[in-house]
């Protein structure tokens, strides 16, 4: 399971190792007691307050395939020529 660090705070039973707001709990290659992850979620710790919360770990979700959208050519207006101008003499 994972968990969202919500106040800093200094693990004690890992060394002392600064937890910030927002970084995963625990931290890569750290063991945690359920003991531990109880007393951070509920607030029964030294503290007294909710120190991490869990995170539900979601299925990735599929990337929808990108679809190109074909370039479009910016259409110049043709010059025509009306029939009452044809033929007239300037």
């Amino acid at each position: 399971m994972t968990y969202k660090v919500l106040r800093y705070f200094t693990d004690m039973t890992d060394n002392h190792y600064a937890y910030r707001a927002g970084d995963t709990f625990p931290r890569d290659g750290a063991k945690v007691s359920e003991e531990r992850i109880r007393a951070l979620l509920t607030g029964n710790n030294k503290r007294g307050v909710k120190l991490i919360e869990e995170v539900k770990d979601e299925e990735p979700k599929a990337e929808k395939p990108k679809v190109e959208k074909p370039k479009t050519e910016k259409a110049t207006p043709k010059k025509t020529t009306s029939s009452t101008t044809k033929g007239r003499k300037k």
